[in-house]
């Protein structure tokens, strides 16, 4: 039986569409294959850079500051923009592909590992 508490994990973490759908009150919430590769790339992001892949700082806003639920609602809003890749420029490109805010648009989990690999 799904759990229905989950409230969406660390919500740096979460793809806009899972984010939005937390908020909403989905419950359970289905992640999807595209939501899982967003996770992974923004877990790589922050484990290369320190930091999480979206630009708060940008729409003035300190994620430290704010509630869970206040920060999915900016996240599944989809148009925060992605920081500027100051380390590893090439890698952190291609995970800003994966990080794409339109699912459709991020590569499979397959593809991503071949990107990355390269």
């Amino acid at each position: 039986m799904p759990s229905h508490l989950f409230r969406g994990g660390m919500p740096h973490l979460l793809a806009p569409e899972l984010a939005a759908a937390v908020e909403a009150g989905a419950l359970p919430v289905t992640t999807s294959r595209s939501a899982e590769v967003y996770t992974l790339a923004a877990s790589l992001w922050w484990a290369i850079t320190g930091d999480w892949p979206l630009d708060y700082e940008a729409v003035h806003l300190d994620p430290t500051g704010v509630k869970a639920g206040e920060l999915r609602e900016v996240i599944g809003s989809g148009r925060l923009p992605l920081r500027p890749p100051l380390a590893w420029p090439a890698v952190l490109g291609v995970l800003a592909d994966a990080l794409s805010p339109d699912p459709g648009r991020r590569p499979t989990a397959e593809a991503l590992s071949a990107l990355l690999r390269r």
